[in-house]
């Protein structure tokens, strides 16, 4: 994959047209959930990337944006935030809580 190390790419993820455009990506593990695995890493980041796409179906609740990409062959689904962006992002960030939960598998 050719990578493009600009700042224009970095501020524009959504414009990419070479989403998971990696050499012999294996499928997403859903299973690989205690220990680092490089397969799953590459496809949260391209998962990060894609959510900046227009034709994704997000939420937007209070400017928080979210979109949920579902895989019913692997089983496993991942919910992507759009990133920060200003004060009022910043101040939503901040109010954050951690709540623990249990992972439906």
């Amino acid at each position: 994959m050719d990578e493009d190390n600009s700042f224009d790419a970095l501020m524009n993820p959504g414009e990419a047209n070479n989403f998971f455009d990696i050499a012999d990506l294996p499928e997403l593990d859903p299973s690989a959930t205690t220990a680092y695995s490089r397969t799953n890493s590459l496809w949260l980041i391209e998962f990060s990337r894609l959510i900046y796409r227009q034709e994704i179906t997000f939420f937007n609740e209070d400017d928080t944006q979210a979109g949920l990409f579902v895989n019913n062959k692997v089983q496993c689904a991942a919910l992507v935030f759009r990133g920060t962006l200003g004060l009022d992002d910043d101040i939503t960030d901040a109010k954050a809580i951690l709540v623990s939960g249990t992972a439906v598998v």
